[in-house]
């Protein structure tokens, strides 16, 4: 206030008075009230856990959750660090552990994939874009991989649009070593397409889309590794 008092004596003003009424701005910055808490909703560290695993409505509807019992307890008391030990304490909960069910089914058994002779199952997968090569412009390489031998080809390509891959894969692998059993490759647009799938169907080829953010399930992957 000191401050002020000599900012403003440096100015020739006249003081005028105006009601709080008319002062709202102002009243509502200085004259907010702020909520205390009575005594009794304040707990002591000996009685916490009593408090949170005794009331009688969390006994009967059981925990609810964390946020369902730290919102429960929060319009009766308060501790300190309450919502950290509301969180604790559900989450290793002895009655909740035993009788929580889980909805979501048990995750099933990996079943590697074992290929039993050459061209049964063949990989494919994409690399790039790279600078365009001279005189060609290819910017793009398709990685097939046969799963059986480890042997790959790598096939280049100007586009990466589904008919042209398709069409390098028939002219480069399967006009030289016939169509494989199964063919796995990621969930790429230009995989899942229309023309992929008719060449897949066409040939009898049973296509396989790996399992997404899985790159251990394509056998590519690590060839991909090794050229990059």
């Amino acid at each position: 206030m000191i401050k002020w008092a000599l900012k403003l004596s440096e100015f020739n003003i006249e003081w005028e008075h105006r009601p709080g009424i008319q002062n709202v701005v102002e009243d509502l910055l200085s004259r907010n009230p702020i909520g205390n808490l009575d005594g009794s909703q304040i707990l002591c560290a000996s009685v916490q856990a009593l408090s949170l695993n005794s009331r009688e409505q969390l006994i009967r509807e059981g925990h609810l959750g964390k946020r369902k019992t730290y919102l429960k307890l929060h319009d009766l008391c308060y501790f300190l660090y309450m919502r950290k030990y509301i969180f604790e304490y559900v989450s290793t909960c002895d009655r909740c552990q035993k009788f929580n069910y889980k909805n979501a089914l048990p995750a099933g058994r990996l079943i590697p994939i074992v290929s039993n002779y050459p061209n049964e199952i063949v990989t494919l997968d994409l690399l790039g874009p790279y600078p365009a090569s001279r005189p060609e412009r290819y910017r793009f390489i398709l990685v097939i991989n046969n799963h059986f031998t480890n042997w790959s080809e790598l096939i280049p390509l100007r586009k990466t649009s589904a008919q042209s891959i398709a069409i390098a894969f028939f002219e480069n692998y399967i006009s030289r070593y016939g169509a494989p059993i199964s063919l796995i490759s990621d969930n790429g647009p230009q995989f899942i397409s229309g023309a992929f799938e008719h060449l897949s169907h066409m040939l009898d080829i049973k296509h396989i889309k790996k399992t997404t953010y899985r790159p251990q399930a394509n056998l590519t992957e690590r060839v991909n590794r090794t050229l990059v």
